[in-house]
């Protein structure tokens, strides 16, 4: 009984696990689009600093300084919004390496919660063939059969003693 119920459990694993090339990819774009949309925020913060005669550090700073407590508070997100920018321009690189592994290690070191959440909002689970999922959902299988067939003979013999 426990053969069969091992290898059940490994393939609903594998098949939920091999969904994960899917998930990083619909991430990277959504990714993309945030990248984008915080980057014309930027832009418009920059040229506005520009048009003042600061450029971006001095408007922050100045901003910092100020006696006013919204422009300050206007300042400290704009500040957050910049080094969000800059992480999430990170996090893109890393995710453009071509294996699936990399990608993968990339995703959860460095994943945006904010992106990682809308992502799977709007994701929907589906059975692709590639050879990036063939490969993720052997290695899945591999393990957990493993370690579940460890698990139950060592279960088994806590029930016989």
């Amino acid at each position: 009984m426990r053969m069969p119920l091992c290898v059940a459990v490994s393939l609903l694993s594998a098949l939920v696990f091999c969904q994960a090339p899917a998930f990083v990819q619909q991430y990277a774009q959504r990714l993309g689009g945030t990248i984008d949309a915080i980057e014309a925020v930027v832009r418009h913060f920059d040229e506005d600093a520009r048009r003042s005669g600061y450029d971006k550090e001095a408007a922050l700073a100045l901003m910092a300084r100020n006696p006013e407590r919204l422009v300050r508070d206007k300042g400290a997100g704009m500040s957050m919004t910049i080094a969000r920018l800059a992480n999430l321009r990170r996090q893109q690189v890393s995710l453009q390496t071509p294996d699936a592994f990399g990608r993968l290690f990339a995703f959860v070191s460095e994943c945006d919660g904010e992106v990682a959440s809308r992502t799977w909002q709007e994701f929907r689970f589906a059975l692709s063939v590639s050879p990036d999922t063939v490969v993720l959902a052997i290695v899945d299988f591999a393990i957990d059969y493993t370690l579940l067939l460890i698990a139950s003979n060592r279960l088994g013999r806590f029930a016989t003693t």
